[in-house]
């Protein structure tokens, strides 16, 4: 009993940390999963490719199912202020390209 309650604490302490940005793009695979009748099981990978241009961060969010191609759910242009991990925009300052896995985000 008392480790569920851990377990439960644990978990939302780690949704509070996640931040806006993660948030959103956890939102955007769940909206896109549920559009298209399918649930979290279908996804085997994800991943979130982010390029910095003028206007700020292009970001592109990828899944992929079992035996399946990647498929581009969301495309869009995020202002470099929106990304309120300190450690992702650590990496965009430095770096033209980012692509990280964020499965466990989605799963």
């Amino acid at each position: 009993m008392v480790w569920l309650l851990i377990s439960a604490v644990a978990a939302l302490l780690a949704s509070a940390c996640l931040g806006v940005f993660w948030s959103r793009v956890r939102g955007t695979v769940a909206d896109w999963l549920r559009e298209h009748g399918y649930d979290r099981s279908f996804v085997m990978a994800a991943w979130i490719q982010l390029d910095r241009v003028a206007a700020g961060v292009h970001s592109e969010v990828y899944l992929q199912g079992h035996h399946q191609p990647a498929i581009r759910v969301s495309v869009k242009v995020v202002s470099f202020g929106e990304i309120d991990d300190p450690v992702l925009r650590a990496a965009l300052a430095t770096r033209q390209q980012v692509r990280l896995d964020i499965l466990p985000i989605v799963q």
